[in-house]
């Protein structure tokens, strides 16, 4: 469980890109859209606190019924993968912490995946409607800005 999840997306949009090329399709007209879950708060560890256990409510039991993949799209069996480790996968995977840490964490996807849109779930089963609000509006303000 090493590599980046970047990395491996990365990966997967330049066999994309080679399989357009040799279909003789046009990659530039194509958009690029990643999906990932998000939560921004005013620190990265606020964002943490506030998000973890509802996003453990649909992603713990991928995890546990081994339906989780690692960076390198191995299955992650719980039987050989703690869950330590599984929760540093999602915190790689995932767009979850302050202005900030979204921000670089948008950047690294946009300059790696070349991606043009990112979509976002930020309201998960658990978490307070206050809570997934706040964090809309936040996003709104800080983070989206510095992409126009």
């Amino acid at each position: 469980m090493g590599r980046s999840p970047r990395l491996v997306l990365k990966q997967r949009r330049l066999a994309f890109k080679d399989e357009l090329k040799k279909l003789g399709r046009d990659q530039a007209r194509r958009e690029v859209p990643l999906f990932r879950e998000a939560y921004v708060a005013r620190t990265d560890d606020q964002a943490w606190k506030d998000a973890l256990e509802p996003v453990l409510h649909i992603y713990k039991e991928y995890y546990l019924w081994g339906h989780m993949q690692d960076e390198e799209g191995n299955p992650v069996d719980p039987k050989n993968v703690s869950y330590e480790q599984f929760l540093e996968l999602l915190r790689k995977r995932f767009i979850i912490g302050g202005v900030d840490t979204c921000i670089s964490q948008i950047e690294r996807y946009k300059k790696d995946v070349e991606t043009d849109h990112v979509i976002f779930r930020i309201h998960f089963p658990g978490l307070s409607h206050g809570k997934a609000l706040s964090a809309i509006r936040l996003f709104a303000e800080k983070v989206l800005p510095h992409f126009e």
